[in-house]
């Protein structure tokens, strides 16, 4: 019963960073984004940060997606006892599955700006990052919990 309850509070956590993330798109990037672009002629700003908001929940959801996987795969499958640096590997491919996909798809499909779409290719990046990185490393199953780069560090329950 524990171990249900435990990985359950897992589970909660890492939905509750994934929210997190999607609320810091909402509110901050949208408004950072709406005083920083300048859309090409015949593209109306609410329409490009429409366009952005799309894109940038796509990549919220690949990531996720992908932070899912790892802790389902970290609790089914990675089971040890001590840690071990082979599942490393695995961490880093899930990395970078979570943070490319997005961020090119987030660069094929933003529209044209005059100015100001790094912040919005940035935005992609930073997204998936965070939401990859911080849900693996405070909240993955204790078997891989020292797993992700740093995590040694920063999780000490």
């Amino acid at each position: 019963m524990k171990r249900i309850l435990y990985l359950t509070e897992m589970f909660v956590g890492m939905l509750a960073v994934i929210s997190a993330v999607y609320a810091l798109m909402v509110f901050f990037e949208m408004k950072w984004l709406s005083d920083r672009v300048y859309p090409v002629a015949g593209t109306m700003l609410p329409e490009w940060l429409d366009d952005f908001k799309w894109s940038a929940t796509i990549g919220i959801i690949v990531a996720s997606i992908v932070s899912l996987f790892w802790y389902a795969l970290s609790v089914l499958r990675l089971k040890f006892n001590h840690w071990n640096r082979n599942y490393v590997v695995y961490w880093r491919l899930l990395f970078f599955g979570a943070v490319l996909p997005p961020t090119i798809f987030g660069y094929l499909f933003t529209r044209e700006t005059l100015f100001g779409s790094g912040w919005a290719y940035t935005f992609y990046a930073l997204n998936s990052i965070l939401i990859y990185y911080v849900t693996s490393a405070f909240f993955s199953p204790p078997s891989v919990k020292y797993t992700p780069f740093g995590a040694k560090y920063i999780r000490r329950w």
